[in-house]
């Protein structure tokens, strides 16, 4: 099978996988939503900032280095494992050690009772790598859809029971470590690779390199993507915070499960291509141009319909992140285009000069997110993103178009359409919402349907291989129906 028909069985594979899970767990979030407090979300979310923080230095890009390399064998796979294991020990020791001086730097004593067994991430991680990375490289990406699929599923019930039961935030933090456990032991039932840890971390000498660049490039990711956090329990209350993490949550929702999808695709697509000597341009940017026409119309959507959205699914309670929402949503597609690029960056090798494009985002982003919340709160760090984010891109992006070989007008050229798509959306959606009665279900259903219609009619005639793309599959459908 060539690259790029295994890059689309993957991509299929993934994208069931993502559409499957995420449907379960949207339905057990909004559940989970009503039955918690903001003040809840506000104490996990300073949670999973130490966590993912430490998670980067547990990983070290040994996961990432194992899928791109040329060849892979048992006795590195076990080097890796072992180094994984150890790191994580010492990784919980720490955290153990840390937790109480950092609940009394963010003033709230709960936060130890929860990072000390969150800790308990590291050492599933540790145990997931290699099985991952092996399916990964193998480009079986329906074993991994199964995994999520069940690690879903695991957590959702969890989180559901143990928030019935009235037990606040640790329904969120019990419930992702037994979604991660399911993860991980379905992932070694599908990989056909069985190593055992060893000490002979010698092997690990080639992979260094590699992954100390990756590491440091996501040590400074997670500053940029996670500062907003640090300085919103600093300047907000909890109840604040978690308002700005729910409207966060909502808003990169297509973000993060288009990103789950593409890059674990993207990534061994690309590096293959690479490795075989095949152009990487062209396809990349059939991806960004795919991503875009996906992106674009979901989050002006989300933006246009955040109130009745909101006040429908999670409740009055949360009225007060709609204005969060809406401004962070408007930075999502120009996100998105930034992460698939420095997917590609990376699976080419060029994981040093990702990481001075996430430094440049780390000294702009902290400033944006600072003034923002001295300023306004917590609708001035949700503002920070829609500022912040296109400056970074507008820095960045000369960097990444000489190694990647790709002009500025392409690029851009991947938005075009999308973007005249939503115009006539945006004013059906509006002038609709006048039309129908003010309860949150009308005002949701009614102009929702029109957009999207709207949305896909509008792209039709402006865009040619939408169109081609579109009536192939009308006469596929056809031919199987006759």
């Amino acid at each position: 099978m060539q690259i790029r028909d295994r890059f689309l069985h993957g991509l299929k594979w993934s994208a069931i996988g993502k559409l499957l899970s995420q449907l379960l767990s949207w339905g057990s979030t909004i559940v989970v939503m009503r039955l918690l407090q903001t003040s809840d979300y506000g104490l996990m979310a300073m949670t999973m900032m130490v966590i993912t923080l430490l998670s980067n230095l547990n990983e070290f890009g040994f996961g990432s280095a194992l899928v791109r390399g040329e060849t892979l064998d048992r006795r590195t796979c076990g080097a890796v494992f072992g180094a994984m294991l150890v790191v994580a020990t010492a990784l919980n020791g720490a955290l153990w050690l840390g937790a109480a001086p950092l609940a009394h730097f963010f003033n709230d004593p709960r936060l130890a009772e929860l990072l000390r067994p969150a800790g308990l991430i590291f050492l599933i991680s540790a145990l997931s790598t290699v099985p991952e990375s092996v399916l990964r490289r193998e480009m079986d990406f329906k074993a991994i859809a199964y995994a999520d699929i069940a690690a879903v599923i695991a957590t959702s019930l969890s989180a559901l029971g143990l928030a019935y039961a009235g037990k606040g935030v640790w329904a969120l933090l019990l419930g992702n470590l037994v979604g991660a456990a399911v993860r991980t032991l379905l992932l070694h039932l599908q990989s056909h690779t069985r190593v055992w840890p060893n000490a002979d971390f010698q092997q690990l000498r080639g992979l260094l390199s590699y992954g100390s660049n990756l590491t440091a490039s996501r040590f400074t990711w997670w500053f940029m993507s996670q500062v907003d956090v640090l300085i919103g329990a600093k300047l907000l209350s909890t109840a604040a915070l978690g308002l700005y993490s729910v409207a966060l949550t909502l808003a990169s929702l297509p973000l993060q499960k288009s990103m789950q999808v593409v890059n674990q695709v993207a990534f061994s697509a690309i590096a293959k291509l690479k490795n075989s000597g095949q152009a990487v341009p062209p396809e990349l940017l059939r991806g960004l141009r795919a991503l875009n026409l996906a992106s674009l119309p979901s989050c002006a959507l989300l933006a246009l319909l955040a109130q009745p959205l909101v006040l429908l699914v999670i409740g009055q309670q949360w009225a007060d992140a709609v204005l969060a929402l809406q401004l962070i949503a408007l930075a999502v597609p120009l996100r998105l285009c930034s992460a698939i690029l420095a997917t590609a960056l990376i699976a080419t090798g060029h994981a040093g000069a990702d990481f001075r494009n996430t430094l440049t985002g780390a000294l702009v982003m902290p400033l944006a997110f600072a003034v923002g919340g001295m300023l306004w709160g917590a609708n001035g760090l949700a503002a920070a993103w829609t500022v912040g984010v296109p400056l970074v891109f507008l820095l960045n992006f000369p960097r990444s178009a000489r190694l990647l070989d790709l002009p500025l007008r392409p690029v851009l050229g991947t938005f075009r359409n999308g973007l005249l798509a939503c115009l006539p959306m945006v004013g059906v959606v509006m002038g609709a919402g006048r039309l129908v009665p003010a309860q949150p279900l009308w005002q949701l259903l009614v102009p929702g349907t029109l957009g999207v219609l709207s949305y896909v009619l509008a792209l039709f005639v402006l865009d040619r291989a939408f169109r081609q793309w579109l009536q192939a599959q009308l006469a596929s459908r056809l031919n199987k129906d006759s």
